[in-house]
């Protein structure tokens, strides 16, 4: 991931659209924000970006 660029921002989510291109979203789950911890100690998100975008939400908007 080291040559990866990843942008990453962060947005109230006011609406939801429920027509999304599978080849761009495996899944999609709403958690509470006291879940985020637990999921990633458990390993329950092996994808790097997502783990990033959690940490990132964790440090700056938790």
């Amino acid at each position: 991931m080291s040559d990866l660029k990843v942008h990453l921002f962060a947005a109230k989510v006011d609406t939801e659209i429920t027509d999304i291109d599978k080849n761009e979203v495996h899944a999609k789950q709403w958690v509470p924000k006291e879940n985020i911890f637990e999921i990633l100690k458990e390993n329950r998100t092996q994808c790097g970006v997502s783990i990033l975008g959690l940490l990132y939400a964790i440090q700056f908007y938790l």
